[in-house]
């Protein structure tokens, strides 16, 4: 993980083992809070098995090619958030709010959907192999070349807008 506690400071690195961000907060979800609203530029920060359920975003961040790799993130908000790239393997999302949310390449491999809104989230070419999506709304929601393991992975309980499932959408996946 990219966080390193010590004593008085912690550190945010990203996957390259740079410093991103230092304070004196006394945890993750607080140091991320903190970055946030100081617009602290986090793109590739590794956030691996973080505890960030609940959270709101703040000041629109940028996550492209973060790593939530096994992080809690069930009920958080994350409306319009940019995820491009991130790999979400493992993460909890269930119940989040991720309207409008950009995971366009994300890595989104045996993570959990169930009850998020998914509403107008861009999915393009995301690995979605194992993801659950049970009770989600993907109202338009776009999945081009998104790759996944079964299509009734996403047919369990959705809440599908009936355009959606008129779109050739399903024409583009491509299925193992």
């Amino acid at each position: 993980m990219g966080i390193l506690k010590s004593s008085p400071k912690l550190t945010l690195k990203n996957d390259d083992g740079e410093v991103i961000y230092e304070t004196k907060a006394l945890s993750v979800r607080a140091a991320l809070i903190e970055a946030m609203t100081k617009k602290i530029f986090l793109v590739g920060v590794d956030l691996s098995r973080a505890d960030l359920s609940g959270l709101k975003l703040i000041n629109n961040p940028d996550f492209q090619h973060a790593i939530f790799l096994g992080a809690d993130l069930s009920g958080a908000d994350l409306e319009q958030g940019n995820f491009w790239g991130a790999d979400l393997r493992d993460a909890n999302l269930a119940g989040a709010d991720l309207r409008a949310a950009n995971l366009a390449y994300a890595d989104l491999t045996n993570a959990d959907l169930r009850q998020a809104n998914l509403r107008h989230v861009k999915l393009e070419y995301a690995n979605l192999w194992e993801t659950q999506f049970e009770g989600a709304d993907l109202t338009d929601a776009t999945f081009e070349f998104a790759k996944i393991d079964q299509i009734a992975n996403l047919q369990k309980g959705l809440n599908l807008d009936p355009k959606w499932l008129r779109r050739p959408l399903l024409a583009n996946f491509i299925i193992s």
